[in-house]
């Protein structure tokens, strides 16, 4: 018989091979998607007051920040000080559908590297594996996030990870990017994928270590790559 949904949430935690194993059996992405966007929506809306300026920060040192006229940019910054309910709203579902539309592409990659290693998973089940990784990579991170983020003060300021030693050198520094790959939830995030991917795709356990670690190395690269070019 099936699991109880409450109860994959704790197994995705507790245990997290039973879990994958149901994940197997049923995948359930879509719970597990909503369950992501909703947590990560939250997070988002009631820090934005902190994170908007944050990124305003950020854009300022851009190619493209450099040519916005400072008015823009003050009047931007005005409203995330600020944030009226509506705004608080309107980032929330930003945010969540944001993620939720990410992490389907980064299952349709993980599928096609795992296929290239002989995986015999599906679609659905691979999207399974992704989001239900991903409640605690990206869902239990923001709520542990949350209230370090409130009391700081600050978003780039909280590091659950490497990145720790070195958050005085900034966002935009190219050490601090690279060290935050390597976030404590991303860690747990990438080992529950090992053990989903291996068991959907059946894979021996070196074999998905090394399907999965590439295929989140070659992705984190690439989007540190891109992000450092706009710098």
């Amino acid at each position: 018989m099936s699991e109880s949904i409450g109860k994959r949430f704790l197994n995705i935690v507790t245990n997290p091979v039973a879990a994958m194993a149901e994940v197997k059996e049923n995948p359930r992405w879509v719970i597990a998607a909503l369950a992501v966007a909703l947590m990560l929506g939250l997070f988002s809306a009631a820090t934005l007051q902190i994170t908007g300026p944050e990124q305003l920060d950020v854009m300022r040192e851009t190619r493209f920040g450099k040519m916005m006229p400072e008015e823009d940019l003050a009047e931007m910054y005005a409203k995330y000080e600020s944030p009226s309910v509506a705004s608080r709203a309107i980032q929330g579902v930003q945010s969540g559908v944001g993620a939720s539309v990410m992490l389907f592409v980064m299952a349709l990659i993980y599928l096609l590297f795992c296929k290239l290693a002989g995986g015999r998973g599906t679609l659905l089940q691979t999207a399974g594996v992704v989001y239900w990784s991903s409640v605690v990579s990206l869902g239990l991170s923001s709520l542990i996030k949350w209230p370090l983020v409130l009391a700081k003060g600050s978003s780039s300021g909280v590091a659950i990870g490497p990145a720790v030693f070195v958050v005085d050198r900034g966002p935009t520094d190219a050490l601090y990017q690279l060290l935050s790959i390597f976030d404590l939830f991303t860690i747990w995030g990438v080992l529950l994928m090992v053990i989903g991917l291996g068991q959907v795709h059946e894979f021996a356990r070196n074999k998905a270590t090394t399907v999965v670690v590439t295929t989140w190395l070659f992705l984190s690269l690439v989007l540190f790559g891109i992000g450092r070019l706009f710098l």
